[in-house]
């Protein structure tokens, strides 16, 4: 079954400054989305706005998942359709034991499921992204590494069966073998969900391989390609996307 995510029109304000408008988007499992702009265009408030995060206001717009309006949906509703959002920086739980919290998550969507059943659930999403089960023991993210914490974000997402993963540099501070150990889950789980990726080492998308690449600045999206827009960037930098006057949005037609 194939799930779609459309964003129509949307504007975007923070604390009721506009930071994103005109945006329209559609995309459906299996896509893949590298989302790419200069720093402060925006980029992570998108993702955002699709978990209704608290900071963002939608100030116009409609986001549409499979039909159903998610404008007016709090966080854990839209979080059980099936979003999942990695931060950049994910929290640490102190006190919170890895396996119980792992074992809540799946009970989410398979409540009747036995404890051998949970644990093999877990043991294999660990030895999918090689990650210790020596963490298992540990309070949630306490004391891990960048990497393991990012994999750990992973495995949530994977136990939840998301069908919209929603990944914020989620390459960003990670030694080589964590990166390729994530790359690779991306790459075989692709099918599975829709995939928006920001991350400000390009080179990331060469070993993804996006179907989609999604220009932001300005605070709004100017090109919409392949991975020929990441090969321009790489070569030219993104001054040719970018206005000269810090007006773009001072004299937009869009008025409240």
């Amino acid at each position: 079954m194939f799930d779609s995510l459309s964003i129509i029109n949307l504007i975007i304000n923070i604390n009721g400054k506009t930071i994103l408008y005109d945006i329209n988007l559609k995309l459906k499992t299996g896509d893949v989305i590298a989302l790419v702009g200069p720093n402060g265009a925006g980029k992570s408030t998108l993702v955002k706005s699709l978990m209704q995060h608290y900071s963002i206001e939608i100030k116009k717009g409609s986001i549409l998942f499979n039909k159903l309006l998610l404008n007016k949906l709090k966080t854990y509703e839209i979080a059980r359709l099936g979003f999942f959002y990695v931060d950049q920086n994910p929290p640490q739980l102190e006190g919170v034991p890895m396996i119980e919290f792992l074992k809540e998550i799946i009970k989410i969507n398979k409540p009747n499921s036995s404890f051998y059943e949970n644990f093999a659930l877990i043991n294999n999403s660990f030895k999918e992204l090689s990650l210790d089960n020596d963490l298992l023991s540990h309070s949630v993210n306490v004391g891990f590494s960048g990497g393991q914490i990012k994999k750990h974000e992973l495995i949530q997402s994977k136990l939840l069966d998301s069908k919209v993963l929603l990944l914020d540099e989620i390459d960003a501070g990670l030694d080589i073998d964590a990166i390729k150990s994530i790359i690779k889950y991306i790459n075989d789980s692709r099918e599975k969900h829709i995939t928006i990726i920001i991350s400000h080492d390009l080179n990331i998308f060469k070993k993804i391989k996006p179907n989609k690449v999604l220009l932001i600045a300005d605070k709004t999206i100017k090109k919409v390609g392949g991975i020929e827009i990441i090969d321009d960037i790489k070569k030219n930098g993104y001054k040719k996307y970018q206005s000269t006057t810090k007006q773009s949005i001072k004299n937009d037609p869009f008025k409240f």
